[in-house]
This record gives structure tokens, sequence and C-alpha cells, in this order.
């Protein structure tokens, strides 16, 4: 009796052993998990920062697209053309090119020339000849007009003419005479200050067309 009873104990112990060995083994090894939180604000001023740039990101409004800036092409006003009508003077041979909207302003009686004016009457062009009775020669005629116009801003003299510009008030007075041993031919054309550029073409037309080719003879009185 006193054997089983032993024998019992002795199978509860071993029992009970290997039923600790296997809870100890079947236990899951512990895992270690990190979690990471957000640090919070350090303070509330941090906080109202953060909450400032957030409502100036969100409400800033959009930059509107560049106003595409219209093209704008310039014109260039295109200069008038100027016609010409031919003046002949029948007694001195004399002939020029003006403006062919100049009108007649006076006929002299001795038909030496003409006196024509534009059709606001602001310019007048005089064209005449006269016998060479003082026997002027070209120099002693250029010295002349210089010296009845002292403020002559140009002047210029050839081998048988010269050229000569004066400021009257607010007109500009330019002329041309070509001296012969007959005859003097001469041109004088006043125009408004105000106007000189559109005038400069004018002049050049009546310096280049003024022909003069009868100045070595006189030639008389008006009707011989």
């Amino acid at each position: 009796m006193k054997k089983l009873v032993v024998i019992l104990v002795m199978g509860i112990l071993v029992l009970t052993g290997c039923s600790g060995e296997n809870s100890s083994s079947t236990n899951p090894s512990t895992v270690k998990v990190e979690t990471k939180t957000e640090q919070p604000l350090n303070s509330p001023s941090e906080q109202s920062a953060v909450t400032s740039r957030s409502q100036v990101t969100s409400t800033q409004p959009k930059s509107a697209p560049p106003t595409p800036q219209p093209q704008v092409t310039l014109q260039t006003q295109e200069p008038q053309q100027i016609s010409f009508k031919t003046y002949t003077n029948a007694r001195f041979g004399f002939s020029i090119e003006y403006p062919n909207t100049f009108i007649t302003k006076q006929l002299p009686f001795n038909n030496d020339g003409i006196i024509l004016q534009s059709p606001d009457d602001s310019a007048e062009l005089t064209v005449s000849g006269i016998n060479n009775v003082m026997n002027e020669t070209v120099t002693s005629l250029y010295n002349q007009t210089l010296s009845e116009h002292s403020n002559a801003s140009y002047k210029q003299k050839g081998s048988d003419w010269f050229t000569i510009s004066w400021l009257e008030g607010n007109q500009i007075a330019y002329q041309k005479s070509v001296v012969g041993s007959g005859s003097i031919n001469t041109f004088l054309i006043k125009y408004p200050l105000s106007q000189k550029a559109a005038y400069n073409p004018i002049i050049n037309r009546l310096n280049s067309s003024f022909k003069t080719p009868s100045i070595e003879q006189s030639h008389g009185v008006a009707g011989e």
C-alpha cells in the first residue's frame, strides 16, 4: 500500500514538472513596440503663429495674369506734293518755276517782272529784271546788299550770282541775283519763319529753275 502511495506521489510530481516546462515554453516572447507621438508646441504663441500663417496662406488671393498691352502702329505722314508753274518774262528773257497755288498779286506796268503771293497772303515772291546801267559787278552788288541787311544769316557768292537770307520780324527773306554786263535778274521771296521746313523745298526749286540767259544784254523799256 505504501508503495502505491509513493508511486502516485511521484507520478503527480512528474506531471507537475512537465506542466511547468510546457507553460514556460509556450509563452510568447515580449515584443517592444515604439510609438512616435507628435511633440506639442512649446507655447501658445507658437500655436498662434502657426494659425496665423495657415490663415494667410489660405486667404492670400492668386495674382491675376498680366493684361496684354495693345500694339501701337506709328504712321508717318507723307510730305505734301507741291506742283509748280513756270513764269517767263518776255522782256528780260528769264524764267522761274513757282508753286501753282501762288496767285498773281501785281504785274508791273513796265513788264520787268511779277509779284506773286500764297493763298493765305503769308508769303510773297517777287521776280524782276533791271538793266545794269550802273555797271554793277556781282561783288559790288553783293556787298551793297549785305550792307543793307547786316543781320544776314546766310550768304553765298558765285562767279555771276549771289544769295542772301535774313530775318524781317517773323519772316524769312531770301534773295538771289544774277548779274550780267547788260542786265540783272533777281527773285526775292518772303515767308513765315514758322513755315521754314515747308518752304525749304520751294526755295530749292526756285534756285534750280531760275534761268537767266540774257543777262549780258540790256533790254530797253517795255514796248520797244
